[in-house]
Order: structure tokens, then sequence, then C-alpha cells
């Protein structure tokens, strides 16, 4: 009887820890302007740089296409940031399944070792997308 306790309590454990951890914003730069505006995107920007990229985990929240351009929109968190990446993906390298299916079956899935360079262009800022330890479900 205990070894079916703890084996479930183990299923529990692991099933609960790849759930991407609740956070709540109270940035009204985020609160007030989507994803893909250029205050939010600078703002976002800024925080990383604080807080470091590595420090931080991701989880798939959708894909988009639009104007023949994909991208992927990313919960980026960690204890002091809780907002939304748009992440342009000009090479799907360890992407595919995503791009393939449209993100559909893996929303919600951690992008684990996501790395990205940020690149600033006529006071407008992007995230674009380089590479991926690997994709957890």
């Amino acid at each position: 009887m205990s070894s079916k306790i703890l084996r479930f309590s183990i299923v529990l454990l692991i099933l609960n820890a790849c759930d991407r951890p609740e956070c709540s914003n109270n940035n009204p730069i985020f609160n007030n302007n989507a994803p893909e505006s250029i205050i939010y995107k600078m703002d976002l920007e800024k925080r990383i740089q604080t807080i470091g990229a590595e420090n931080l985990r991701y989880w798939l929240k959708a894909y988009v296409e639009n104007d023949s351009q994909e991208y992927l929109l990313v919960n980026v968190q960690n204890d002091s940031l809780c907002a939304i990446m748009k992440l342009t993906i000009n090479s799907w390298n360890k992407l595919e399944d995503i791009r393939q299916k449209k993100g559909v079956g893996r929303r919600g899935a951690e992008l684990d070792g996501l790395t990205f360079t940020v690149h600033k262009k006529n006071g407008d800022v992007d995230f674009v997308y380089e590479d991926l330890s690997w994709i957890i479900d």
C-alpha cells in the first residue's frame, strides 16, 4: 500500500513540476500595452538586461504568423518578471515541430536553454531566436 502512495506522490510531483508557475504582473507598461508595442519591448529588454536572460524561464504561449513573418509568443518569467516576449523566428532549428503544427500541442511547453539576440533599430527592439537546448512538455 505504501509503495502505491509513494508512486502516486512521485507522479503528482512530476506533473506539477512541468507546469509554468503562476505569476502576476504589477508593471503598468506590461499591463497597458501589447507585447508587440515598442514601449513594451523596450521595457522588457531593459528588464532582461538587468536580470540576465540566463536567469529567466520561458514557455511557449502561441505561434503567430503576420505579414509572412512567423513569431512565437513566449511567456518570460522569474520571481521579479512576468511578461510576454514576441520572438522573431528566422531559423526554425529545433523548433520544426512547433512550426509544422503552428504551436498546437506544444502550448505551455517550457523552452529550456532558449537563447536570443536583441536587435535595436530606429527606436524599436526585436527579440530574435538563436537556439534552444530542448522543449519540455
